[in-house]
């Protein structure tokens, strides 16, 4: 709210009945999408084998980076963990929603990228933590949405405090059995 362009758009808005109607009608259309469309830099072939030489080469270079990273990390002496955070289609409490996204897309699950990193992991004897499965069975026990805020819709965007809360409990108690009780061994 303090930067000079945010304060322009909400003199603007609250100035102009135009322009609240817009807002107004913006977020009754993002209170109502359905978990999983149109989230902001999120393409949904990450959800499926590559299609393309694009994402054949994408794939190739976030791989050699997260190895390139793990290989800073060891010289500086630290150990390093890759933690695959979730989309908000991942840990939608309706099931409904989850399978005519997946059946829009013709694939089985919503993992394809959480496996492939946990395959590098395997393969080159890297530890990772993968977010999605637990953090969902989370949501439907819990009937509670992980993604976004009461003002702007739940179930669309960034983690909310919940999400935040549970994925740190989560991150925590894998770190302590990766370091800690492999120590006690």
């Amino acid at each position: 709210m303090r930067s000079p362009w945010t304060r322009f758009k909400v003199s603007c808005i609250n100035h102009s009945r135009l322009l609240q109607l817009v807002y107004h009608l913006r977020q009754q259309k993002t209170e109502t999408q359905p978990s999983g469309e149109l989230e902001a830099g999120l393409d949904n072939a990450i959800y499926q084998r590559p299609q393309n030489s694009e994402w054949e080469v994408a794939w190739a270079v976030t791989e050699r980076l997260i190895l390139a990273m793990r290989e800073t990390s060891a010289a500086a002496g630290a150990e390093f963990v890759v933690v695959t955070l979730t989309n908000p289609i991942q840990v939608e409490i309706e099931d409904s929603i989850r399978e005519e996204f997946m059946q829009r897309l013709g694939i089985n699950d919503l993992d394809y990228a959480d496996r492939r990193i946990r395959e590098l992991g395997l393969r080159s004897g890297l530890s990772v933590i993968n977010l999605s499965k637990t953090l969902h069975a989370y949501a439907q026990e819990h009937n509670v949405q992980l993604h976004g805020f009461e003002n702007s819709g739940l179930g669309h965007g960034h983690w909310n405090a919940a999400g935040h809360r549970i994925a740190g409990q989560i991150i925590a108690r894998e770190l302590r059995t990766l370091f800690f009780d492999k120590a006690k061994l």
